[in-house]
């Protein structure tokens, strides 16, 4: 419910001792979404093709922590963490950087290196990463909306 680094910093904690080795950290980018096909994959069921996100038993198994290098999305239900910005919008995390672009055209960037806190906007300062993050949201954007057209077609056909 929040686009800052608050929302995304969340610990997820997995437990299944018949499966999943001894405690450990990673700090691989994961979201929600993957639970789903992760589940799934438990079960040894086949994940729909129109459904978003990545199997995580990779990395419950201690392996590599994958190969997403960025988490893209948009969120239009958010609380109001701070009162001057809008309650929608869409982001670009990775490890370094977190651009957001809010449903009202303004954008920030934060360096989560050296502002963890998200406290320093930098977005004025790099105008060809902004640039950058943003046509990556918008193909992002374009492309969701491509795989929702082609499944409502392919519903009716059932």
């Amino acid at each position: 419910m929040s686009l800052y680094e608050v929302g995304f910093r969340t610990p997820v904690i997995f437990s299944w001792p018949e499966r999943i080795g001894p405690p450990r950290t990673n700090d691989a980018l994961i979201s929600t979404v993957d639970l789903f096909p992760t589940l799934l994959g438990i079960a040894g069921a086949r994940v729909p093709s129109n459904r978003d996100g990545r199997d995580l038993r990779p990395i419950l198994d201690g392996g590599a922590d994958g190969t997403r290098v960025e988490l893209i999305g948009t969120a239009s239900a958010l609380r109001n963490d701070r009162s001057d910005h809008p309650k929608g919008g869409s982001f670009l995390r990775n490890r370094r950087w977190h651009y957001l672009w809010y449903s009202d055209g303004r954008q920030a960037l934060f360096d989560l290196e050296s502002d963890p806190d998200e406290r320093h906007d930098i977005a004025s300062k790099h105008p060809e990463r902004v640039l950058r993050f943003r046509g990556q949201i918008r193909t992002w954007t374009r492309d969701r909306s491509r795989t929702a057209d082609r499944n409502a077609e392919t519903a009716g056909a059932f």
